[in-house]
């Protein structure tokens, strides 16, 4: 009786107050979570892989360097449409479902990766979260710690000044542009780090949020993003089926 009253209550809603999929435009269903409708988030082209550490800006007592890059989708399609919605239009409510599925289905990638202690997203700078009006990253993070049953924990690196853009810069420019740019607590130390962002390009920001995380005395870092950029392709990857 009560499966019957909730299944006539969310067709009320359906009813009342329409929305489409992010995904297919289709009507939402009541079961729906992030603004994806079931169906959807199972069909998208999920890919785990692990990708290798890129090189981070050279710095003095850094401490260890990234240890690897896990993600679950390349950055296309139904995976570049969701990360904008999040990211560019701002919807929120998608963050942390989008983490959580991505992390469910990138249990195998974490495998290949050093065990975690804690989960920290890549920070915003407080002027660019501002306009935003949240941190797109830590809205993942919260779902991959959903997921993992890790912490999260985003008081653990900050980001202490904007930085340059990163669009449009290559390897080297990236890195150089990172100096200086994170700063880590010193509760950090002697912790094992997962770093969550939403899309890895080229690693320079993992890198460098790493070599902050080691300057604190963290024991490890690894990271975790929802998609990867195609450009990805050209390094040495595993797929993890």
């Amino acid at each position: 009786m009560f499966v019957k009253v909730l299944s006539l209550f969310g067709a009320v809603l359906e009813t009342v107050l329409p929305a489409d999929c992010l995904v297919c435009d289709g009507l939402l269903p009541w079961s729906q979570e992030g603004g994806v409708c079931p169906a959807c988030w199972d069909r998208l082209p999920w890919d785990p892989r692990v990708l290798p550490a890129p090189g981070g800006p050279r710095r003095p007592h850094a401490g260890r360097p990234l240890a690897g890059i896990a993600s679950a989708i390349e950055y296309r399609d139904e995976a570049r449409r969701l990360v904008h919605a999040l990211k560019f239009d701002r919807f929120d409510p998608l963050g942390a479902p989008l983490g959580r599925r991505a992390a469910e289905r990138a249990r195998t990638a974490f495998a290949a990766l050093p065990p975690a202690d804690v989960i920290v997203p890549v920070p915003l700078h407080w002027t660019r979260g501002f306009r935003r009006g949240f941190n797109q990253s830590e809205r993942i993070a919260r779902g991959v710690a959903r997921a993992t049953g890790l912490p999260c924990a985003p008081r653990l690196l900050r980001r202490v000044r904007r930085g340059r853009r990163q669009r449009g810069l290559g390897l080297r420019a990236r890195r150089g542009a990172f100096e200086g740019v994170f700063a880590a607590s010193p509760d950090a130390r002697g912790l094992r780090v997962l770093l969550v962002d939403d899309v890895v390009t080229t690693g320079a920001t993992l890198a460098a949020c790493a070599a902050a995380l080691g300057i604190a005395g963290t024991r490890a870092v690894s990271g975790f993003c929802v998609a990867r950029t195609p450009r990805l392709r050209s390094l040495r990857e595993t797929h993890v089926p």
